[in-house]
């Protein structure tokens, strides 16, 4: 260790012990104290640049990404699942996505209601999210902006890309009927993100639940 760390952890030890200031008198105190979780809890991280995969793979519990088009989602799942065997821990990380599901008895019925949940918004007037939306350097934002700048704002059948004409961050939604819905999510299953934690511990606590019924969706939703 040279002179200059040796100077610098002396310090550090100084000042996190005490400090008497103005403001402030600080004795026997500890900036860092050790964790007492055990285990330890589940690191979730998000990036699609090539930095935040580099530090997903080595670190991260769940990978979670932006919900695009299913090809690249299945593209990210396999070269994130390739990094981190690279660094043998291919059993230990799992992947996700973030969206949004729009439910409803008719496929018109979920599109109709859809476009009432946008219904006269525009991005323009939402400050900050406009700001991260259009000034952005996240890989992951600059996706769903391109989805979302396209012709039209359906990619798929169910995957709509309506909420990020209006904000920022995850906004893609999958828009269907029940039927739909659950066949998208079996292929974006299939190419990789888990569910395994909803289906295992949620699922079974709604097989009881009546479900609730609200009149006139759209039009509520549009008011």
């Amino acid at each position: 260790m040279d002179i200059l760390s040796v100077r610098r952890s002396s310090l550090w030890d100084f000042f996190s012990s005490f400090y008497k200031g103005k403001f402030y008198d600080i004795r026997d105190a500890s900036f860092f104290p050790d964790s007492t979780s055990k285990p330890f809890p589940k690191v979730y991280m998000g990036g699609s640049s090539e930095a935040g995969r580099r530090v997903g793979a080595e670190h991260s519990d769940s990978h979670m990404m932006y919900a695009v088009e299913l090809e690249t989602i299945a593209g990210d799942v396999a070269d994130m699942k390739r990094r981190a065997a690279e660094l043998g821990r291919e059993n230990e990380i799992k992947m996700g996505i973030r969206l949004h599901v729009l439910c409803r008895d008719t496929k018109e019925e979920a599109r109709r209601d859809a476009d009432a949940l946008i219904e006269g918004s525009d991005i323009a007037n939402t400050g900050t999210w406009a700001d991260m939306k259009n000034n952005t350097e996240s890989v992951g934002q600059m996706r769903v902006n391109d989805l979302a700048g396209g012709k039209s704002l359906w990619i798929t059948d169910t995957l709509w890309m309506g909420v990020n004409r209006v904000r920022a961050g995850a906004g893609a939604s999958l828009v269907g009927t029940p039927d739909m819905i659950a066949a998208a999510l079996k292929e974006y299953v299939e190419a990789g993100v888990e569910a395994e934690r909803f289906g295992r511990d949620i699922m079974p606590l709604l097989k009881d639940t009546d479900p609730t019924t609200i009149e006139e969706p759209a039009s509520i939703l549009a008011s």
